[in-house]
């Protein structure tokens, strides 16, 4: 069962027998174990990665990600493929054009509204529940929509505007993440400056790695240490459940088999509005796969099943 149905579904039993919803925080068991996601490049097109993929962890991923700038439209093509593997799609929707990022105030005036109702109403005739982390990392310094380039007003604004021109379209299958990057030293903004508020926002997503020894001057870190903070901040900012929407750990500088046990002990024990884990299985600044090693391979085997 997918995150937006369990959450669904727990609200029609508590209505159905008169009873009040308590807050996530409350009334999550400590044992609760987090649905768990992917992404595996190319996967959401090529479904036999995914599927040797899960043959190796032994479990279905409940999503699938992919990572998508506004050159086009939003992918048909992989919205169907996942779905009809049996997952929800998840796309990291990116406001940039062939790695230059689209001026936000632009798309607050209503410029790309005629692009944005085309996705609308390809979202809307899938049919498909596709969960949609819009212009991610925006506290971060990296991306060109970030608060430190653009301005964190404008950021709400713009967030603001494209789940508007959604729900003009009609649009009731869309699900919105917010996802800023965890707490750094020197990030823009608090998390309430850029948080386009509870009426846009399904979902908070959170990205964060424990990058070791590829990045010296961070280094090793536990999980409570990557997202601790700002679990509390998020937590105290609004009640909506939180996706870790980017998380993986280096094999450089520890034992990254000991860090995925103990980052799942953790979140049943110490976090209970994450709801799903998105791991990013990539060999990019340095090996993020699952399947790194085979002590990670097994670890994360071992620990989605805990």
């Amino acid at each position: 069962m997918n995150l937006v149905r369990h959450i669904l579904g727990i609200f029609v039993g508590l209505v159905s027998v008169g009873c009040l919803a308590q807050p996530a925080s409350v009334a999550t068991s400590q044992s609760a174990r987090p649905e768990v996601g992917i992404f595996l490049p190319g996967a959401a097109w090529k479904i036999e990665d995914l599927t040797n993929l899960e043959s190796q962890v032994e479990a279905k991923f409940a999503y699938v990600t992919w990572y998508q700038d506004w050159k086009d439209p939003l992918d048909r093509s992989a919205i169907g493929t996942i779905s009809q593997h049996g997952a929800t799609p998840l796309v990291v929707w990116q406001p940039m054009v062939d790695g230059q990022p689209i001026a936000l105030q632009a798309v607050v005036d209503g410029r790309y509204d005629a692009f944005l109702t085309d996705c609308a109403n390809l979202v809307k005739e899938s049919g498909r529940q596709i969960l949609i982390s819009l212009a991610p990392e925006m506290n971060g310094d990296w991306t060109g929509w970030s608060a430190s380039k653009q301005g964190a007003s404008v950021y709400r604004q713009f967030f603001q505007h494209v789940v508007s021109k959604f729900r003009d379209c009609g649009v009731k299958n869309a699900v919105w993440l917010w996802s800023p990057n965890v707490r750094y030293n020197g990030d823009a903004g608090s998390y309430e400056s850029l948080y386009p508020g509870d009426d846009y926002v399904d979902l908070i997503g959170l990205d964060g790695y424990n990058w070791g020894s590829a990045k010296p001057a961070i280094g090793w870190q536990s999980f409570d240490q990557i997202f601790g903070r700002s679990y509390a901040e998020l937590t105290k900012l609004t009640k909506k459940e939180i996706v870790l929407t980017e998380v993986s750990s280096s094999e450089e500088g520890g034992d990254k088999a000991d860090w995925i046990t103990g980052a799942f002990k953790s979140i049943r024990a110490n976090y209970p509005r994450i709801r799903a884990v998105i791991w990013f299985g990539q060999k990019k600044e340095t090996d993020w796969r699952i399947d790194s090693s085979s002590g990670s391979l097994e670890a994360f085997r071992r620990s989605i099943r805990q």
